[in-house]
């Protein structure tokens, strides 16, 4: 599953900011994942990810309660827990490791979102 770069901006947003601080951290984070396939599209939405992001280190840390994840259908959400990820056997999702992110020169000023 990968992690949707919004939970990434909402680290950055939602954490308390200080100039000094290197730690930035939210624990309602969004971490969603989409599958298209033939018979029915299968989507998901957690909005109790929890995440870290140390800035000094260059690192990200996520992590994600399984059975958090809400989908369309309530019989996908039981598969999904009962026979993919195996919820009661494994409950939290977690990712780690380095965050790298190059901004070159932009060609254009950027525009104030209202």
């Amino acid at each position: 599953m990968k992690t949707n770069l919004t939970l990434l901006f909402a680290l950055l947003l939602l954490s308390n900011l200080a100039v000094a601080q290197s730690k930035f951290f939210t624990r309602n984070g969004t971490t969603s994942f989409f599958s298209k396939t033939p018979m029915e599209n299968i989507e998901a939405v957690n909005n109790q990810s929890s995440s870290v992001f140390d800035t000094e280190k260059g690192e990200i840390a996520v992590s994600a309660q399984m059975k958090g994840f809400e989908f369309e259908k309530a019989l996908m959400e039981e598969h999904f827990n009962e026979n993919y990820v195996e919820s009661e056997k494994y409950p939290t999702a977690m990712s780690k490791g380095p965050l790298r992110i190059t901004i070159s020169r932009l060609s254009r000023p950027m525009k104030k979102s209202r």
